[in-house]
């Protein structure tokens, strides 16, 4: 039975479908923008049409153009050929609208705000490219229309400004701000997709990081101590340690940033976290002193991994900053509803111009420490991230008579 022409139309209509995902997803994108469009302009140009009935007759030629040339370009569109018909419709509104203003006001008819539109649509298309495109368009368009004002070939109704200057910078502003609001949503879309990448990269990389550190560990019980073998080993373990805590740093200060990571808080003894963290840290690195002081018993509801690295990243910046023979001291209390963790060392101090920026992502990046190992920064943004996570704060003061003074302050009940 012969398909009624009822449902012809519709089908038609209906959004494209081609042999690939890929191309199916940029003609269905190219088919939702210029029908969302028409549609809107033409009930926008309707409603003002009933307003003034009088412009009503150039209004239905409006619609009618555009209609005909995003029904083109669905034909177009149907057939596979999506990026000439994306091309086609930008260009192709900016001659319209420019034709239309040739008759009504020429540049004072309000082009600029249908110049922006098309920007919009060309970059929701073609991405900066579109953008570019419709931008070059409609500057071209809007310089036109002002030129032929100057060269007498339009006239200007009487209650519009004789001069086609402001309303051609405007034009020209309107297509300015649209572009680089785009390029800016654009390069912030294409940081976000990398530091996506760079995250699923790192998270697979914690893998074999583990299984090194395992045969490391194995290698270091099997060689003699005080032989080549065993310096190296602990010389590899170290670093192999430092590197996994930079992998963890990225990944937390990316979730903490994006409010992604939970906490999973209970009560737990800050004094016996700090020995552990310094009898760790202390083994892979002798050269330095560290003492401890906890003033009686010192309780805190907070989340035990997360304080455990960030005492992990503050004690081992001491180290890398403190020179060999130095002294580290740790030091742990309990005030009133807070916990309050020192960290002190004696080396070179941190200028105070730079002490708040140390807690921004990347802040070290260049930075070298003492012993030649570099810093990216991630440490100290991921100790501000997580304290904040708690509730708390974190900040950095001089030590005496020289050094830098870490202090942590969580609140000692949990949440606040």
């Amino acid at each position: 039975m012969p398909m009624s022409s009822s449902l012809r139309i519709p089908r038609w209509f209906a959004p494209p479908m081609l042999a690939s995902t890929e191309a199916t997803r940029c003609a269905r994108a190219l088919w939702s923008i210029s029908w969302s469009f028409f549609g809107l302009l033409a009930a926008f140009l309707v409603a003002a049409g009933v307003a003034t009935p009088s412009l009503m007759p150039r209004r239905i030629v409006s619609i009618a153009l555009v209609g005909l040339l995003v029904g083109g370009l669905h034909v177009l569109n149907r057939r596979g050929h999506t990026l000439l018909a994306s091309r086609l419709l930008i260009i192709g509104l900016a001659a319209i609208v420019t034709q239309r203003a040739w008759n009504a006001g020429g540049v004072h008819a309000r082009v600029d705000l249908f110049y922006m539109m098309i920007v919009l649509i060309g970059a929701g298309l073609l991405s900066i490219e579109g953008g570019l495109i419709a931008a070059i368009a409609c500057v071209l368009s809007a310089a036109l229309l002002s030129g032929a004002e100057l060269a007498g070939w339009l006239v200007v109704p009487a209650v519009l400004p004789t001069s086609p200057a402001e309303p051609f910078i405007a034009s020209t502003l309107a297509v300015a701000i649209a572009l680089v609001s785009l390029t800016l949503l654009f390069r912030q879309a294409t940081d976000v997709a990398t530091e996506d990448m760079v995250n699923m990269f790192v998270h697979d990389m914690r893998s074999p990081l583990t299984v090194i550190m395992g045969r490391l560990s194995m290698l270091r019980s099997d060689a003699a101590r005080g032989t080549k073998a065993a310096e190296h080993a602990d010389a590899a373990m170290t670093e192999t340690v430092r590197l996994n805590r930079m992998a963890n740093n990225l990944l937390d200060v990316s979730r903490l940033s994006g409010a992604s990571l939970s906490l999973e808080r209970r009560s737990i003894d800050v004094c016996a976290l700090v020995n552990e963290v310094v009898t760790a840290l202390g083994t892979l690195d002798p050269t330095r002193h560290i003492s401890i002081s906890c003033a009686g018993e010192v309780a805190c509801e907070c989340d035990a991994e997360l304080l455990q690295r960030i005492l992990e990243n503050l004690v081992s910046n001491a180290l890398k900053h403190t020179p060999r023979g130095g002294r580290i001291g740790v030091d742990a209390s309990r005030g009133e509803g807070v916990v309050r963790i020192v960290v002190e060392d004696d080396g070179p101090g941190i200028p105070a111009e730079a002490r708040e920026r140390i807690f921004e992502r990347y802040s070290a990046r260049g930075m070298r420490a003492r012993g030649g190992q570099h810093s990216v920064g991630l440490g100290l943004a991921f100790c501000k991230l997580a304290a904040a996570a708690h509730g708390g704060r974190i900040w950095v003061e001089d030590a005496q008579p020289h050094g830098s003074r870490f202090v942590l302050e969580l609140p000692s009940g949990g949440a606040p």
